[in-house]
């Protein structure tokens, strides 16, 4: 998190639960969220007025780390202020809601690159709150490999074949278990006339689908490999 252009500081003593409200805020959505289901995810076992008053307090402390009126309470909703706030996945949300059309696939792949370090919230898994934001990472995790995979099969059919590459190379680092970035990388090294490199990439499919998913690359994928090796293109 930065706060004007510097990272958070928290001096010696590190505050989790200001920042927990903060995740919590942006995984329900971040705008006009009811404060009972952000009690709910962070003092489920609040009694009476315990819930409200740990929000209150915990409110006070997250402003002031991060500004008096970065966040918005009004009538029992909260959110963050769009005017002031940042949330780089909802700024990758709108890139990946827009018409694919009107983003060139190389700044698309930039702005992939700095808005998608990884999971949404990566390494909350185990927090009493993390089912609120499985949803949403899962969505925004198959709207990027989704996008990836149309821009780099759209480069590679219009001979694009550099460009598909690199596309492809991204979505593996972006998901390393599609088996469909492995096949396109194929298909772009064997239209470079790279058979070594296609050989190589099938067979790190392999490894990796073997040993994180137990099974062997489809029929397809297989097809192009052998392809490769005989100096021939398949389409689709």
């Amino acid at each position: 998190a930065l706060v004007q252009g510097a990272a958070l500081s928290f001096g010696a003593k590190a505050q989790h639960g200001p920042l927990n409200l903060l995740k919590v805020l942006i995984a329900l959505g971040g705008r006009d969220v009811a404060e009972t289901r952000v009690i709910d995810a962070l003092w489920p076992d609040a009694e009476g007025g315990a819930g409200q008053q740990s929000l209150a307090t915990t409110l006070s402390r997250l402003r002031k780390l991060i500004g008096a009126h970065a966040i918005n309470r009004h009538d029992g909703r909260l959110g963050l202020e769009p005017t002031l706030c940042w949330v780089d996945c909802w700024a990758l949300e709108r890139e990946l809601g827009g018409n694919p059309k009107a983003t060139a696939p190389d700044a698309l792949a930039q702005k992939i690159r700095r808005l998608y370090g990884g999971h949404f919230l990566q390494g909350d898994d185990d927090a009493a709150w993390a089912l609120h934001l499985l949803h949403r990472r899962e969505r925004l995790h198959v709207n990027v490999v989704a996008r990836l995979n149309q821009s780099a099969q759209a480069a590679l059919s219009a001979g694009a074949v550099e460009l598909a590459t690199r596309l492809y190379e991204l979505g593996l680092q972006v998901d390393g278990l599609v088996e469909d970035f492995y096949a396109g990388l194929i298909r772009c090294h064997t239209h470079r006339g790279q058979a070594s490199h296609a050989v190589a990439t099938y067979r790190q499919c392999q490894r990796v689908l073997a040993k994180r998913l137990g099974v062997m690359p489809s029929a397809k994928t297989t097809r192009l490999y052998l392809a490769a090796i005989e100096g021939k293109t398949v389409g689709g």
